[in-house]
């Protein structure tokens, strides 16, 4: 990856960074914001004040940006919203907006060593005192307001996508699809297919689950009100990288060079992904511990995200279902309060049970410590976007198992064109049966279709380290936008 020279450190590039209130965009963002500084990039961070409190946003820094911390700094809005569900209120976009204004307009007039404090939050200097101007504001693909407030200053806005390049590549296609009324859907049993740059067509349904809501809808309103303002940025960064999804970036990019699009680049630059050090063998988790005792490529790695509960019923067949399959598994399990029910009581027998050849876990884990053990065979995924790319970066094949927002088409995507996954089954109210999960881990630990599949990965994994490393594709895509952003036209 590109290192700015001394000269270029001078010009003190700075960059303010605004993601979505929730650890999904969070986690990329703060990745993102290492990459930078190793570049020799300032970077401020700006979220609202209750999101970086939720978060821990200090501690992260102190462990994630490990280098040039002189290069970076945190700046809580007050009054912002405190997680995704809070953001979707409109209201909240014109709250951030007054404040991320009040901050850059302090930022730009008193951009000096002092400590200044207002309403909007701390604005504190960089270590060296003599912070610079923000000659750009990067948001995640929800951060339409943040565009406004870059008119304002007379800088570009810029949009790190931390989904993949086809769900990138869907929501600058919705103008499209709004004026040849097939948004919103008429009904909830409208069918049909529509048409995406580079990928092939899409059934309605397999589009992200909030663009499926009625036109009245919260939900609904505020992601057209972002979505509609994507193609308003000056450059798209995508955590995806081009061998994954060549055909969206040359289709994307084509539009591009024929000005059917406003953006000026859609760039590959991912999989950024956590860059976990060496751990001591004290530190180490138990389930890293157990699967050492584990063969090579047998334990199913089940786990879906920090934002999926399951029903009572469902955690039965899963568990069920795993044990059935007699591979050797790690399950992990978000419960919620409604999962201390009668039916969810057989777990402790369930563990007793299985303890051999199972480990059940409703905490935190390393997943991508755990996804790079040896021992690992597959995952059983929600198709979240940060844990499909950590399962491709590792070369472990996936069980897909789509649950909400664009998993549905990330699925169609690692299951039909990487051919990366194959997708769990589900019944029409989407309940799976033990059956069905035993069928399928069987399929793809102990067919001839899970080896072809694992090959593939292994395969893709290789391709996502090489995209990375310096002279790869998205080392390249890196340094092609930190080459803009200090030019005469980016930097002040």
């Amino acid at each position: 990856m590109v290192i700015l020279s001394a000269d270029d450190r001078v010009r003190q590039v700075h960059v303010v960074l605004v993601p979505s209130p929730s650890k999904g965009h969070t986690i990329p963002f703060m990745i993102l914001t290492k990459q930078l500084v190793r570049c020799g990039v300032r970077v401020t961070f700006v979220s609202s004040e209750k999101h970086i409190a939720s978060l821990e946003l200090a501690k992260e820094n102190q462990e994630k940006v490990q280098c040039g911390m002189d290069m970076v700094r945190f700046v809580g809005l007050r009054g912002g919203p405190a997680g995704f569900a809070e953001a979707i209120e409109e209201p909240g976009d014109r709250t951030m907006a007054a404040m991320l204004t009040e901050w850059m307009a302090v930022a730009m007039a008193k951009a000096s060593r002092e400590e200044h404090s207002s309403g909007v939050g701390e604005v504190s200097t960089l270590g060296d005192g003599r912070s610079a101007a923000p000659c750009c504001i990067i948001s995640d693909m929800f951060g339409g307001w943040t565009h406004a407030v870059a008119k304002k200053f007379a800088i570009p806005s810029h949009v790190f996508f931390t989904s993949a390049a086809s769900c990138a590549a869907m929501q600058l296609t919705i103008p499209k699809f709004l004026a040849d009324g097939i948004l919103p859907l008429p009904t909830s049993t409208a069918s049909g297919s529509v048409s995406v740059p580079g990928i092939p067509p899409l059934d309605l349904h397999d589009l992200p689950s909030y663009l499926l809501e009625e036109e009245s809808s919260i939900k609904f309103k505020f992601y057209m009100r972002h979505i509609l303002q994507l193609s308003e940025v000056a450059c798209i960064l995508v955590n995806s990288f081009y061998d994954l999804e060549k055909s969206v970036f040359d289709s994307v990019n084509a539009e591009i060079q024929n000005s059917t699009l406003k953006i000026q680049s859609f760039v590959p630059i991912g999989p950024l992904l956590a860059v976990e050090d060496q751990t001591r063998a004290e530190d180490r988790h138990p389930a890293e511990i157990w699967l050492d005792t584990q063969n090579e490529s047998s334990v199913i790695y089940a786990a879906f995200g920090t934002g999926v509960f399951f029903s009572d019923e469902q955690i039965h067949e899963l568990a069920h279902g795993l044990e059935a399959s007699e591979q050797p598994f790690i399950l992990v399990l978000q419960l919620s309060e409604t999962n201390n029910g009668t039916e969810c009581s057989f777990l402790p027998a369930f563990e007793e049970r299985t303890r051999e050849r199972g480990v059940v876990l409703t905490d935190w884990v390393p997943q991508v410590r755990i996804l790079n053990h040896p021992a690992v065979g597959a995952f059983m995924t929600h198709c979240g976007w940060n844990s499909s790319l950590e399962c491709i970066a590792a070369g472990v094949p996936m069980l897909a198992w789509p649950m909400m927002a664009e998993q549905k088409m990330n699925c169609r995507f690692l299951v039909d064109t990487a051919k990366l996954a194959i997708e769990v089954p589900k019944g029409e109210d989407r309940f799976v049966e033990r059956a069905e999960l035993e069928s399928i881990v069987r399929l793809m630990m102990q067919e001839s279709l899970g080896s072809e599949i694992r090959a593939r990965a292994k395969t893709m994994s290789d391709l996502a380290h090489r995209a990375v490393a310096p002279g790869g594709s998205s080392s390249k895509g890196m340094e092609f936008f930190l080459k803009k952003l200090i030019t005469s036209s980016y930097a002040n």
